[in-house]
């Protein structure tokens, strides 16, 4: 992370810590160098009268979700009006920015696809720095969620399970997706580049496999690294079926699936079938017709 301008740096944070939208990555000469979200990196400073960009319409959705703008009336549209002007200024006033009103300088503010986490740094606090001087090293964050459950339920919960997680009281539940599944917790939660927060504890024997959620989206202000959330596991459970693999499907040219089946004399044909649930994991199919019994043959493909 590099600075746009010249003088000492006066502030850093701490290492491993997580730095999201809004709030500063470094001071020089005190002045905050905040991070917004983008992925196209600034290259000139905002203010009346630039020429549209997709570095404005980046901008114009950091202060509508920073809740600036809102009340002046701004659309995310490229465009840089009065409207923007006004939600900077607001902006710059709240984070300590420095510039004329309605105005952000080139270097003010860096744009990130998401979180970061603060690796190293290139210089000391103190240090002099010039435009373009590396300060502060850091990876994308991404924030995770590590929750227990009972042994038992592993059968039924599986990579790509889905899951809401409610990250404080009062929150709307943000959704989730089971990334991995272990018996034991991860080594190094919570470091590198990812911050990780937990569920409580898992009810049942007393026996307990360890699964880690990734978030769909990325909250603005994520609670501290193990802080204690709440987690639900979004589960369909299905008895007595009939499942095959995936690949004895067959596909009829009419549309539709069938099963090529033994008939126990030498011979086999295709069996109708409509298809309910598929398990990705296990690459398993559920079929329903009323001609299938326990024991039947299906022809499909070795892999």
């Amino acid at each position: 992370m590099t600075s746009a301008g010249s003088g000492i740096v006066t502030w850093v944070p701490d290492l491993g810590e997580v730095v999201t939208r809004g709030q500063p990555l470094f001071r020089v000469n005190n002045i905050p160098v905040v991070l917004l979200y983008g992925s196209i990196p600034p290259w000139r400073s905002f203010s009346s009268g630039m020429s549209s960009g997709p570095d404005i319409l980046e901008l114009q959705d950091n202060l509508l979700s920073l809740g600036f703008g809102r009340r002046f009336g701004l659309i995310a549209n490229g465009r840089y009006s009065h409207a923007d002007a006004e939600a900077a200024a607001g902006f710059a006033k709240a984070e300590g920015l420095s510039g004329a009103p309605g105005t952000l300088a080139f270097g003010s503010v860096v744009f990130e696809p998401g979180p970061i986490v603060v690796t190293g740094y290139a210089t000391s606090l103190g240090g002099s720095v010039s435009p373009g001087a590396l300060v502060l090293q850091v990876e994308g964050s991404t924030l995770q969620v590590l929750s227990q459950i009972d042994a038992s339920q592993v059968g039924e919960v599986h990579v790509g399970t889905v899951a809401s997680v409610t990250l404080a009281t009062g929150q709307v539940p943000v959704m989730a997706r089971v990334s991995a599944i272990a018996a034991v917790p991860p080594a190094g939660s919570g470091s590198g580049s990812s911050s990780s927060i937990a569920s409580g504890p898992a009810q049942g024997n007393g026996q307990s496999s360890y699964v880690t959620l990734r978030l769909e989206t990325q909250p603005h202000a994520p609670p501290p690294q193990g802080s204690t959330v709440a987690v639900e596991l979004q589960v369909v459970v299905l008895r007595d079926v009939f499942v095959v693999p995936v690949t004895a499907l067959v596909a009829l040219l009419g549309g539709g699936y069938a099963l090529q089946v033994d008939d126990g004399r030498g011979h086999s044909h295709l069996m109708a079938v409509s298809v309910g649930l598929i398990d990705d994991v296990g690459d398993l199919a559920q079929v329903v017709s009323p001609h299938l019994r326990n024991g039947l043959e299906v022809e499909a493909p070795s892999s």
